[in-house]
C-alpha cells in the first residue's frame, strides 16, 4: 500500500528555546491552583488582566458563572527574524463547525488558516492580515502585534516577515500585547495599546456538542468590547477588515504538494455586492462564478459604513475615521471592511456585535478550488504512479439547511443571544466537573476544535452513489489537510475512539454506511473514501489488514453500545462477521491462533515503518478486543456456532501470546514461529488492545499480573529516558534508550506518538495507577499546549530531532480527541458511563440544549 506519511527529510539540529521552563503541576495555595484566590473580573473585559502567560490557571470570564481553567497566551509588540522564532500558540482556535471549514484567528490579533471557502489540501492560508482596528482623534490603532507565520506543511512552524509595512511614523500604531485564551468554539482576546479605549473581542462559531444541525452553521459572530478608560468623553471609529475570496489560498510559494499550485487559477472574478439581510447593517459579497458568497454585518447598529479591503495597507488604515476604500469597479477582488462609529463617556462601555456567514456549497475532490474539477497527482504516494484524485465535486450538508450566505446571517442575527448561552452553558458543565482538573476540562473542550477544519458532511447527491440516504449524506474527517490528506482512513476512525459517536451518532452512522457502501465481495473494505478532499473513491483494499477487523468492529460495537440500537445491529452484523471472517483467516498454517498474527506474508499495521510478521501483541491484542465485541453480537443475534468459534479464537490467541510473546516484564513486538524471526524490544502501544477493552466494556485481553509488570517498566524505566517524561515509541528490552535503527517518523530515541502517551495515561488510571496516569497525561499536555502552543493543532509524532517535545510529524491529527477516554476512566467506567443520566456528556446535552 501507498504510504500514508510526508515528512521532513531535513536533519537540522535542535535550537535552544528562550522560554520559560517547564515546570510542575501547580500546588494548592499557588496564584494557578485551583481552589486559590480568583481575581475579579474588571468591567468592560472578558478576563482578568496581568494573569501569568503560557500556563493553565483559574479565573473569572465574561458570562461564565464559576471559574474556569485556561491559558493564556501572550503576545508581545517585539518581532526577531531567527530560526528559533516559533508562534505560541502555533495556530489559533478556527472560527467553524462541522463541514463549514476554519477560519482561525491567530494569538497576534490576525486571521491565519482558512477552509472557509474550500481551500482544503493544503489548507488555505495563513491570511496574516489583521481584523480589527480603532480610531480616535486622528489616530489609528491595528490591533494587532504584526506577527505573521509561515505555513507549517509538513513540520515545525516558523515566524513570517513582519507585514507591518512601516506603519509607525504614518499615523497607525499597533496593540502593545495581546492576551489570547480559546476554548472552541470561542477565541477571547484582550487587546494592551496606548488608546484611551481598552478593546476586547469575543470571536465565536456554533458548535453545540449533540446537535449536529446547529454546530452545521457556516459563520462566526464577532463581539468587540469597547471601555473608555480616559476621564474624557472618547468618539471614534471601529473597523473590521475581512480578505476577498482569493486571498484565501495557502500563503507559501513552496509548499511540497506535488503539482498541485499553491495559488489557485480561479476564473476572472464577477463580484457583485447588496446589502445585507434585515437586522444587519453591512454588506452581502457573492461571485456566482465562484459558487462563494458572504454578509458581514453589524447588529443593532445605525452608525454604519463599508468599502473595500483594509489588508495591510497603512494608509487606508490611517483614513478609516474619515472612509473606508472605494470599491474598484474593474478589479474587486471581494474584500471588505465595515466600520462602526461609537462614542463613551469616560468609564463607560459598548458591545458591537459582528455577524460574519460564508456560503461556498460544493467542494471539490482535490480540495483545491479553482481547478475545474482536474483530475491531480496524489503526491503522498511514494510507491509508484497512478494515485489521482478523481475530479469530482460535492456539496456541503450546510447548503441543505441554508440557501445562501443571507440565510446564514439571518439566522445568526436572530439567535445569537441564545446559541452563545448555549455554548457557555455546555463547556460550564466541563469547567465546573469536580471530579476533573481544570487542565483536563479545558483540554476536553478545546479537543472538539478538529471538525472545523477537517470535517465535510457530503449530501446524497451525485457523485456520491444511490445506496445514501439523505437525511444521512456521508461524514468524513480528513486524516490531515496540512500534512496527509486523505478522507476517513479506517485506522484512523478507530484510533479517535468512541467520540463521534457519543457526541454526534447521526454522523457516525452516516461515515459507517458509507464504510460498508465499499465493501468489497471478499469482505475486505476500503482503507478510506479517497485521497485529498474526496468522499466517493474508495479504494486500498486490504492495506493494514492486520487491524482492519478491529479498525471496522470497534466503530460498530461503539456506535451499537452508545444509542444502544438493536436495528444498528441487525443493519450491520453480517457485513462485520463477513470482515472478521476474511481477516482472521488470512494465515491458516497457525490455526485458530492466526487471530494474533499478521498475514501470512506480513503486511501492515497502524505503526507503517516497522515489518513485521508471525504473533504481533499491538495488532494482537486489539484483534481480540474486536473478537469479544463480535462475540456479543453473535450472542445477541443468536449465532452461537459462530460465538463458539470465536470463544476458540480468543482462548487460543490468549495462549499463543503468553506462550511465543510474553518475556517476564514485556511483550515482544512480534515473532515469527514459522521463520525464528523475532523482534524484542519495549513497545511502549504494546497494551493498546488492554486500553480499547477498557474505554469498550469488554474482557480484558492480557492478563493482570503482566499489565502490572509492563507498566512498572514503563514507570520506573521508559519514562525516565527523556528528561521530560515522555516515553518513546521504542526503547531497548531492557527499558534503556533505543539503540536500534531510527528514523524520522516513528523510531528513535525520543520519538512517541502524543495519542500513545495519551493512551498509555488513561490505560494506567483503568488499571489503578491513577496519579502516575494523571501525571504524565498532564506532563504531555503542558509540554504541547503550554510550552510550544499546540493546543490547535493537533500534533502527531514528536520529538524526532532531540529530546524537545516539539513536532515532527503531523498537524491536525484528530485521533488525539481520544483525550475524552480520561473522563471515562476517572468517571470507572468505560465510555458508555458518560451517556448515563448524570453522566458528563449527558449533562452536556441538556446544558447545551435548554439553555
Amino acid at each position: 500500500m501507498p504510504s500514508r506519511r510526508r515528512f521532513l527529510q531535513s536533519t537540522a539540529g535542535v535550537v535552544s528555546l528562550p522560554w520559560p521552563k517547564l515546570g510542575t503541576a501547580p500546588q494548592a495555595g499557588s496564584s494557578s491552583a485551583p481552589g486559590s484566590a480568583i481575581a475579579n473580573l474588571e468591567r468592560g473585559r472578558l478576563f482578568p488582566a496581568d494573569l501569568p502567560s503560557f500556563e493553565w490557571q483559574e479565573f473569572r470570564a465574561l458570562g461564565y458563572s464559576a471559574p474556569v481553567t485556561g491559558i493564556v497566551y501572550r503576545s508581545l509588540d517585539k518581532w526577531a527574524f531567527e530560526d528559533e522564532e516559533r508562534p505560541r500558540p502555533v495556530s489559533g482556535v478556527p472560527l467553524g463547525g462541522i463541514d463549514t471549514g476554519g477560519l482561525y484567528i491567530e494569538g497576534s490579533g490576525t486571521f491565519g488558516y482558512s477552509s472557509i471557502f474550500n481551500h482544503y489540501c493544503p489548507t488555505g492560508g495563513p491570511l496574516n492580515t489583521p481584523c480589527l482596528g480603532i480610531g480616535l482623534g486622528g489616530k489609528v490603532w491595528v490591533l494587532t502585534t504584526a506577527h505573521a507565520k509561515n505555513y507549517a506543511g509538513a513540520c515545525r512552524p516558523t515566524m513570517g516577515v513582519p507585514p507591518t509595512m512601516h506603519w509607525g511614523g504614518n499615523g497607525v500604531q499597533e496593540a502593545d500585547a495581546i492576551d489570547y485564551w480559546g476554548h472552541y468554539p470561542i477565541a477571547d482576546l484582550q487587546f494592551k495599546s496606548s488608546a484611551p479605549v481598552s478593546v476586547g473581542l469575543r470571536a465565536w462559531a456554533p458548535f453545540i456538542p449533540g446537535d449536529s444541525k446547529t454546530s452545521n452553521t457556516p459563520g462566526a459572530v464577532f463581539e468587540v468590547y469597547l471601555r473608555n478608560s480616559s476621564t474624557t468623553r472618547q468618539a471614534g471609529t471601529l473597523a473590521f477588515s475581512f480578505p476577498g475570496f482569493k486571498k484565501h489560498q495557502s500563503r507559501n510559494d513552496v509548499l511540497g504538494w506535488g503539482s498541485l499550485a499553491a495559488e489557485p487559477v480561479l476564473p476572472e472574478p464577477h463580484v457583485e455586492r447588496r446589502g445585507a439581510p434585515g437586522g444587519l447593517s453591512g454588506t452581502w459579497v457573492e461571485d456566482k462564478g465562484w459558487g462563494m458568497s458572504y454578509v458581514l454585518g453589524a447588529l443593532e447598529e445605525e452608525n454604519v459604513r463599508t468599502g473595500g479591503g483594509l489588508g495591510m495597507d497603512a494608509p487606508k488604515w490611517r483614513a478609516i475615521e474619515k472612509g473606508l476604500p472605494a470599491i474598484p469597479h474593474d478589479s474587486d477582488d471581494g474584500g471588505c471592511s465595515l466600520a462602526v462609529g461609537f462614542s463613551l463617556e469616560p468609564d463607560e462601555t459598548k458591545r458591537i456585535r459582528i455577524v460574519l456567514a460564508w456560503h461556498a456549497p460544493e467542494w471539490e475532490g482535490n480540495g483545491n478550488p479553482g481547478t475545474g474539477g482536474q483530475s491531480i497527482e496524489q503526491p503522498i504516494n511514494h510507491h509508484g504512479p497512478g494515485n489521482f484524485t478523481t475530479g469530482k465535486r460535492f456539496t456541503h450538508m450546510y447548503a441543505s439547511r441554508f440557501a445562501d450566505a443571507g440565510e446564514v446571517a439571518t439566522f445568526l442575527a436572530r439567535n445569537h443571544e441564545s446559541l452563545l448561552k448555549r455554548i457557555i452553558s455546555w463547556q460550564s458543565v466541563l469547567y465546573e466537573e469536580k471530579g476533573l482538573p481544570g487542565w483536563l476540562a479545558d483540554s476536553l473542550i478545546n479537543a472538539f476544535y478538529y471538525f472545523a477544519p477537517c470535517s465535510v458532511w457530503a449530501q446524497a447527491k451525485t457523485p456520491i452513489g444511490n445506496w445514501c440516504k439523505p437525511e444521512d449524506g456521508v461524514f468524513a474527517l480528513n486524516e490531515s489537510p496540512r500534512s496527509c490528506p486523505q478522507t476517513s482512513t479506517l485506522s484512523n476512525m478507530a484510533m479517535a475512539g468512541p467520540v463521534l459517536s457519543m457526541f454526534f451518532p447521526d454522523l457516525a452512522l452516516s461515515s459507517l454506511r458509507a464504510v460498508r457502501a465499499g465493501q468489497n465481495a471478499q469482505g475486505q473494505l476500503p482503507f478510506r473514501f479517497g485521497p485529498w478532499m474526496e468522499m466517493a473513491a474508495p479504494g486500498i483494499y486490504g492495506a493494514q489488514e492486520v487491524m482492519a477487523p478491529g479498525n471496522y468492529m470497534t466503530q460498530l460495537y461503539w456506535q451499537w453500545k452508545a444509542t444502544g440500537d438493536d436495528s444498528f445491529l441487525k443493519e450491520f452484523y453480517q457485513s462485520a462477521k463477513r470482515k472478521l471472517e476474511y481477516s482472521f483467516g488470512l494465515n491458516p498454517d497457525l490455526g485458530l491462533s492466526q487471530i494474533i498474527a499478521m498475514p501470512k506474508g506480513g503486511g501492515g499495521e497502524w505503526f507503517e515503518d516497522q515489518p513485521m510478521s508471525g504473533y504481533v501483541v499491538h495488532a494482537g491484542g486489539f484483534r481480540l478486543v474486536a473478537a469479544e465485541m463480535m462475540r456479543e453480537w453473535a450472542e445477541r443475534m443468536g449465532d452461537q456456532d459462530y460465538a463458539v468459534k470465536l470463544d476458540a479464537m480468543i482462548g487460543a490467541g490468549k495462549e499463543a501470546m503468553q506462550k511465543y510473546l510474553w518475556r517476564g516484564d514485556h511483550y515482544l513486538v512480534f515473532k515469527n514461529p514459522q521463520t525464528g524471526q523475532e523482534f524484542d524490544a519495549f513497545f511502549s502501544p504494546q497494551l493498546n488492545g488492554q486500553y480499547f477493552a477498557h474505554l469498550s466494556g469488554v474482557p480484558k485481553v492480557f492478563p493482570k499480573a503482566n499489565v502490572e509488570k509492563v507498566l512498572a517498566v514503563m514507570r520506573e524505566k521508559v519514562c525516565k529516558i527523556s528528561k521530560l517524561g515522555m516515553p518513546p515509541n521504542f526503547s531497548n528490552a531492557d527499558g534503556s534508550v533505543w539503540t536500534g535503527k531510527s528514523n524520522l517518523y516513528l523510531t528513535g530515541k525520543y520519538i512517541y506518538n502524543n495519542h500513545e502517551v495519551i493512551w498509555i495515561s488513561i490505560l494506567s488510571i483503568y488499571e489503578g495507577h491513577k496519579d502516575f496516569g494523571l501525571d504524565l497525561l498532564r506532563k504531555n499536555l503542558e509540554l504541547g499546549y503550554c510550552h510550544w502552543g499546540y493546543m490547535w493543532d493537533g500534533v502527531n509524532c514528536c520529538s524526532a530531532q532531540g529530546d524537545t517535545g516539539e513536532v515532527s510529524y503531523g498537524w491536525d491529527y484528530w485521533f488525539n480527541y481520544s483525550i475524552w477516554m480520561a473522563a471515562a476512566a476517572l468517571a470507572g467506567g468505560d465510555f458508555s458511563t458518560l451517556l448515563e443520566p448524570g453522566g458528563l456528556v449527558n449533562s452536556m446535552f441538556k446544558a447545551g440544549s435548554l439553555a
